[in-house]
């Protein structure tokens, strides 16, 4: 028969008898570690002093801000997701009515 004893832990684990010494602190270390990104307007890097190019109405294209129904002149309520988008937000109003109608809320309480 094989018997087996029982140690406590810390005959077990190996300890280290030398303390490591820390040599950097972490809250000074913190305040040098910072990332800027110094990009001009143009994107590229040193163009500090260049002065930022706004876009006006009039310089900008119109294919940006218009889908293809849009100029096409289609009716924007033909789109599926606008039909989904309009349900969404009324649902909850419809059904709260018909809960109303049906007696299944009890609005005598507020009277």
């Amino acid at each position: 028969m094989m018997s087996l004893t029982l140690k406590p832990a810390s005959a077990s684990v190996a300890r280290r008898t030398v303390r490591s010494e820390v040599v950097s602190q972490p809250a000074r270390s913190r305040r040098h570690l910072c990332t800027r990104a110094l990009l001009g307007p143009d994107g590229k890097p040193g163009a500090d002093g260049a002065k930022k190019k706004f876009i006006t109405r009039e310089e900008e294209p119109e294919q940006y801000w218009s889908s293809k129904g849009e100029q096409d002149g289609a009716n924007p309520l033909k789109d599926p997701l606008a039909i989904i988008g309009i349900l969404a937000i009324f649902f909850p109003f419809i059904f709260l009515a018909v809960a109303v109608a049906a007696g299944y809320i009890d609005l005598s309480v507020y009277r």
